[in-house]
């Protein structure tokens, strides 16, 4: 025979469906645990949003996929979002068992959530209602939200499976008294209240006060254990009665002078019982099928150190323990009791069971008791599918039957079975076990498949961020089949909706072009009996037409108000910024031709009246039933006219001419315009044909020409459209200005009578300050006097005019020298003369200076020239500079053999004495003498320093001294 351990068996498939409401739990600090694995062993969960020192409670759907969970204040859905409405429930984030979570019977959408207040207080026990219908199936809290049921009561709330009734018992603790209270959650809701006065009285009278409220609340699986466990006062055993809810026969296992206990949990099968002990660390084992149950207690674990807070049987037949060191350290692992049906330490606890992102507190998310019962576990209950059985239990199996309820069997210990049909079917086992036979029913639903009815694709006409309702598609997608227990998603792709992952809400923004979504119909109680089909949604753009645009055609000369337009032309201006290529354009005369898209008008269109509304329809391409409608106003309006323009001349202002000048330009708008309105029409002036045609570049009106002779043109403008228009040359031409060649000043000398003045060249007019209108001109007396030239081009006469002096000059009359010499080289003449003229003074006729005195001279004979800068005539006169050798050598070699001064002659009274160097007198020299022949008394003197004196004429005296060298 072959023996079979088994533990828990979880087969996960495309189309599983069996009870694994409690697969998922969120717990303490972001803390979770998955137990859809093969193995059945949780693997640890890192994307909770909670945060609660003790009570929560988490809900799947019978394949084990998250719906809800909750701190007993928040409710968060699968996607880990707040739910509307899911804010403010009445539970605490320090109750010893905050919330749990009941569905509603006969409801696959409904479920309730229960809370109780922390310590007794004044918020009680209440619920609150989730419907997983709304929000797109990620459902919301209702309006049925923290409605009361009793207050005060003790943090304790459990749930077990009503035996007598398709439904639940919730029980809870009052505060105050000793009455359990049974309420009863039927298909109509929450109903009946059971109580039950039997046990301890927990009231604030104790000795812990509102400290005894806490500590767990419990029922075995089978329904028909509870314990209660009153922190810091004692723990009861009571049978329960999941037929009447009915809480009887008071056991007291222990009290608070052994154990200050906190947490509780049946095994599996209900025979054991554990519970954790707050101050010492501990966790306690009792045997329920002991004569003396307290005296079956064993401590299975002890450690000071550490406190264990909640204990909780989970979907892999463990019993999970959170434990917290306070002020010590996060913890972050789980303990366990794997094996919780064997007596004392053979049950397997383990200290660091699981490991976890997030951090344990006190707390784990609790579920309904009856879930975790031994019995029947059944998955892939989808038409057509394998549907597979196990029984789920820590226990040895060594055989078992099976009878599948319509009319087959099994030996298989995890057979595997198809239905022939969809239905509900009463599968029931005979299970042969190391603790004896057993034999478990099963109601099942084989579920139908659900249809997804194919939908065509559909195309939208609007512009960018269409908001799109996909919900108008559910009935179009679920057709006819029975709404009951079917609910309808979408999705952005089939992998995520395979996997039920990333559903969308149904307001969709939708981008321009194709947008693909899946339509998954599935049932609520699994989500992975379902059929998916493609939606897909194209969003073609209308063409976005310019507003208020007009098109102004121009009326020649004669004007008749008629005017051919090129309505073709607008297409791409009235689609604005729409890519013309995508869309196909046509005008019409009334508003319902170009809606019915009937008799369009040619591309050459000619008004009827000035101003004519022309309809515009801009269809897509893609799509013609995607148009859009606007209007184009016709207007006609007067083409100007332009003639001859004649040419624009002036004189040039420059000498020498440089053909350039300032034009002031709209000297010739009157001209241009030949009676046409100027408020009706605007000149405009540009450098070349093509800036005039172009409208651009226009020229200031005053404008100074480049080139001579040069053409610019004329743009004459409707000025309601400037498109209306006519262009024509204008030529500018610069004429030379007269250059009046003659001097600055004119002389009369004094031996003339007057001066004669010729302009030269040939000009056209001639104007002198005298009278004179001829080319020449005499002026007899000195004084300032003007010319004007002019030189006439046609009708254009440009003038030039000089300003001169005439003034009275002469020779010089007296001229007189004050001389510096006796200076070697560096002599100085100063000429000081008479007369009526400017002068200028020569040394030698040819070169004049306009300063009269001369430097750096020799000694010597100089003819001094003074000139009239006017032309009067030259005067001179012959000055000498005096001047003596430094030394003498009268050796008789015929050079220097004699000491004299320079021209003496030119002042016959001019003394000269030499004296030698002690002051005695040598000899005196005349100006006709040779010089001094370096004797005294027919003897030569010695080489030597000999000093002179001379006494000039006009009185003054020199001194000096040469040397004597032989």
């Amino acid at each position: 025979m072959k023996i079979y351990t088994l533990f828990l068996f979880l087969i996960f498939s495309n189309l599983a469906c069996s009870q694994k409401e409690a697969n998922i739990w969120y717990f303490g600090i972001n803390a979770g645990l998955d137990f859809n694995t093969a193995s059945g062993s949780p693997i640890n969960l890192n994307n909770g949003i909670i945060a609660t020192n003790e009570g929560c409670a988490t809900v799947c759907n019978s394949a084990g996929q998250l719906l809800f969970y909750t701190d007993g204040i928040t409710v968060r859905n699968r996607s880990h979002q707040i739910m509307p409405n899911g804010s403010s429930l009445d539970g605490h984030f320090s109750s010893t068992q905050s919330a749990i979570i009941v569905p509603k019977p006969s409801s696959s959408n409904v479920y309730y959530i229960f809370t109780v207040a922390a310590a007794g207080g004044v918020k009680g026990l209440k619920y609150s209602e989730v419907d997983m219908n709304l929000n797109n199936g990620f459902g919301d809290v209702t309006a049925q939200k923290n409605i009361p049921i009793l207050t005060p009561v003790c943090e304790k709330i459990c749930a077990v499976k009503n035996t007598a009734a398709n439904g639940f018992w919730v029980v809870s603790h009052s505060f105050g008294d000793n009455r359990f209270l049974s309420i009863e959650v039927t298909a109509s809701g929450v109903g009946n209240i059971v109580f039950s006065s039997v046990g301890s009285v927990i009231s604030a009278n104790l000795p812990y006060g509102i400290y005894t409220t806490q500590g767990y609340l419990k029922i075995s699986s089978d329904g028909t254990k509870l314990v209660c466990v009153n922190a810091y006062n004692d723990v009861q055993l009571f049978d329960f009665d999941a037929s009447t809810g009915i809480v009887s026969n008071a056991k007291t296992i222990n009290t608070s002078d052994q154990w200050f206990c906190y947490g509780a949990e049946f095994s599996q099968s209900g025979d054991k019982l554990y519970v954790t002990e707050l101050d010492m660390g501990g966790i306690l084992q009792y045997d329920l099928t002991a004569a003396d149950i307290p005296a079956s207690q064993i401590i299975i674990y002890d450690v000071y150190s550490y406190i264990f807070g909640a204990l909780q049987l989970a979907p892999d037949g463990r019993i999970y323990c959170a434990r917290t060191r306070s002020g010590i350290e996060n913890p972050s692992y789980l303990s366990a009791i794997n094996n919780p049906e064997l007596s004392g330490t053979d049950c397997q606890f383990q200290f660091a069971q699981v490991a976890l992102s997030g951090t344990s507190v006190l707390g784990l998310p609790q579920s309904i008791s009856s879930i975790l019962e031994v019995g029947i576990i059944s998955e892939n209950m989808c038409g057509g599918a394998e549907t597979s059985f196990s029984i789920n239990g820590n226990f040895t199996i060594l055989s078992a039957m099976w009878d599948f309820g319509d009319g087959t069997s099994s030996a298989d210990i995890n057979p595997t079975h198809s239905y022939g049909s969809p239905g509900t079917y009463t599968v029931s086992v005979a299970v042969v076990t190391s603790n004896g036979r057993m034999v478990r029913t099963k109601l099942i639903t084989i579920l139908p498949v659900p249809t997804a009815t194919a939908v065509s694709p559909i195309t939208l006409c609007n512009t960018v961020n269409t908001t799109y309702n996909l919900e108008i598609l559910n009935q179009l997608i679920i057709g006819n089949q029975p709404l009951n227990g079917i609910s309808i998603s979408y999705f952005p792709s089939v992998a995520d909706a395979n996997s039920h992952n990333a559903s969308l809400p149904y307001l969709q923004n939708l981008p321009l072009g194709l947008s693909t979504f899946y339509a998954k119909v599935y049932h609520v109680t699994n989500f992975d009996c379902y059929s998916l089909t493609p939606v897909e949604i194209n969003v073609i753009e209308p063409a976005v037409l310019r507003i208020g645009l007009e098109l102004v055609g121009c009326d020649a000369f004669p004007y008749d108000g008629i005017s051919l337009f090129d309505l073709s032309a607008i297409d791409e201006e009235i689609l604005e910024n729409s890519d013309s290529a995508n869309y196909s354009v046509t005008y019409h005369l009334t508003q319902s031709d170009a809606l019915s898209d009937n008799n369009a008008v040619p591309p050459n269109h000619n008004n009827t009246s000035l101003i004519e509304t022309v309809y515009v329809r801009a269809e897509n391409r893609a799509n013609p039933a995607c148009f859009s409608i606007g209007t184009v106003t016709l207007k006609v309006i007067r083409e100007p006219v332009i003639g001859t323009i004649s040419d624009l001349n002036a004189c040039d202002d420059n000498l020498p001419n440089d053909g350039s000048i300032r034009f002031d330009l709209r000297i010739k708008d009157l001209e241009v315009l030949n009676g046409q309105s100027a408020s009706l029409f605007q000149v405009d002036y540009y450098l070349n044909h093509s800036d005039a045609t172009n409208d651009i570049n226009r020229l200031s009106q005053f404008f100074t020409n480049s080139t001579n002779p040069q053409t610019l043109y004329v743009r004459v403008s409707n000025a309601l459209a400037r498109h209306c228009y006519k262009v024509g040359p204008l030529d500018l031409y610069v004429n030379p200005k007269p250059d009046v060649l003659i001097d600055s000043i004119y002389s009369i000398c004094d031996f003339n009578n007057g001066v004669s003045i010729t302009v030269p060249g040939v000009f056209t007019h001639y104007l002198w300050s005298n009278g004179a209108n001829t080319p020449t001109t005499v002026i007899n007396q000195p004084g300032s006097y003007t010319v004007t030239v002019g030189q006439q081009y046609g009708s254009l006469r440009c003038e030039s005019g000089k300003s001169f002096s005439v003034i009275q000059s002469g020779v010089a009359t007296q001229i007189a020298f004050e001389i510096r010499d006796f200076n070697g080289s560096d002599n100085v003449i100063s000429v000081n003369v008479s007369g009526l003229g400017d002068y200028e003074y020569s040394l030698n006729g040819i070169e004049y200076q306009g300063s009269n005195v001369f430097y750096g001279l020799s000694g010597g004979e100089y003819t001094v020239y003074v000139r009239d800068k006017n032309g009067c005539g030259i005067s001179e006169e012959t000055v000498y500079l005096f001047n003596y050798p430094n030394f003498f050598t009268p050796n008789g070699d015929g050079f220097n053999d004699y000491w004299k001064i320079s021209y003496p002659t030119q002042e016959p009274n001019l003394k000269v004495s030499i004296f030698d160097r002690y002051g005695k007198l040598v000899t005196y020299l005349t100006p006709d003498s040779l010089g001094w022949d370096g004797m005294l008394n027919g003897k030569p003197l010695p080489s030597d320093d000999y000093w002179f004196v001379v006494n000039r004429e006009n009185g003054k005296e020199y001194k000096g001294h040469f040397s004597l060298k032989r």
